[in-house]
């Protein structure tokens, strides 16, 4: 994956995250209380105004049992190894 293209990834994760918190039907103060964050930084991570730190990202995909991956937005289940 090239550079830029991962850099979209990212910038695409806060959306990401609201998808995934609306399927598990959480309200945002909610999942920012589960995962140690305000809520009001919470609504600018999903509107990708603020970069997730990653002790927090580590508590959101553990929250919704999800790997990385799948919030970086590649398939769950791809298998990995060298190309």
């Amino acid at each position: 994956m090239s550079q830029e293209a991962t850099v979209q990834q990212v910038q695409l994760m806060g959306h990401r995250i609201r998808r995934l918190r609306r399927k598990n039907k959480l309200t945002q103060p909610e999942l920012a209380e589960r995962v140690g964050i305000p809520a009001s930084d919470l609504s600018r991570i999903e509107r990708d105004e603020l970069r997730v730190s990653l002790d927090v990202l580590i508590r959101i995909v553990a929250e919704f049992n999800v790997g990385l991956d799948e919030l970086m937005g590649k398939p769950a289940g791809r298998p990995r190894g060298r190309r």
